[in-house]
């Protein structure tokens, strides 16, 4: 069977409840596992498309806010596709280690980060202008993103949830590098 069609059957049967999280067994091969990661970056930027886009037409006036902390877009790019998903991914995908035997306290801990990882980002925006009741649909994308870097970082490891972090972070800030630099 092919492993992409495979790991999204299983990913149909954990949001019906039907199986749980778990890691996958050894023994794919590299460009199996490069090809289902790519999947997954697929899916990840058509779900924050398809919720992103929408959020982003309602709260157009409070997305305006985005706080860029680097004068250089160039220097932010290459921070943002290296050293920050390494960060994130330590942080917030880093601790399931501690649960790793616990599948109850796997979790309750996957939540958890991933609610905190949505959170987090939320200091991108102007607290002055965004009502509060806005917090939640401004990082319901990286709410999104982070389920899907949580299930990659259990099922294959956190080396390749860091890889899926700065590949959909490249995806989504070349362009906008480009666009500042026109």
């Amino acid at each position: 069977m092919n492993n992409i069609t495979h790991e999204f059957r299983y990913l149909r049967s954990l949001l019906n409840g039907t199986k749980k999280l778990h890691k996958l067994k050894s023994g794919w091969k590299t460009s199996y596992l490069l090809r289902v990661l790519g999947a997954y970056l697929v899916l990840d930027l058509a779900l924050n498309l398809i919720i992103g886009y929408p959020l982003f037409t309602l709260l157009e006036d409070y997305y305006d806010t985005y706080t860029e902390v680097l004068e250089s877009p160039l220097e932010w790019l290459i921070i943002g596709v290296t050293i920050v998903p390494l960060i994130e991914e330590i942080i917030f995908r880093g601790p399931m280690t501690l649960a790793k035997k616990n599948i109850k306290a796997t979790q309750w801990l996957f939540w958890l980060l991933t609610i905190a990882f949505a959170l987090v980002h939320i200091t991108n925006y102007d607290f002055d202008i965004i009502p509060i009741w806005a917090y939640p649909l401004m990082v319901l994308p990286q709410f999104i993103t982070g389920i899907l870097l949580g299930v990659v970082r259990i099922r294959f490891g956190l080396r390749y949830s860091i890889i899926l972090h700065s590949a959909f972070n490249f995806v989504l800030l070349v362009p906008e590098t480009i666009w500042n630099q026109s």
